[in-house]
């Protein structure tokens, strides 16, 4: 998993041969993030949660051998007060 960031959104990646392994890793990488940034503490459980809502998962790859699957996550969540 690695994670680039853009003006907009966090990008969290996964690569397997399997789409699916793929998709599951860009999906925790996203996770873990959420659950060990600073800005708003949250739970692995909240964090889930917060991907299901505003993760958006995009297949990236499938004509290599390498499947690849990025997950976004706006920056506009993370406010400060």
């Amino acid at each position: 998993m690695a994670a680039r960031g853009n003006v907009h959104a966090l990008d969290f990646m996964g690569f397997d041969e399997d789409l699916n392994e793929a998709m599951k890793i860009a999906v925790r990488g996203t996770i873990d993030f959420l659950a060990e940034q600073k800005m708003v503490p949250m739970s692995r459980e909240e964090a889930y949660a917060l991907t299901s809502i505003v993760g958006d998962c995009r297949v990236s790859e499938v004509v290599d051998i390498r499947k690849g699957v990025h997950c976004m996550v706006p920056k506009s969540i993370f406010v400060k007060k």
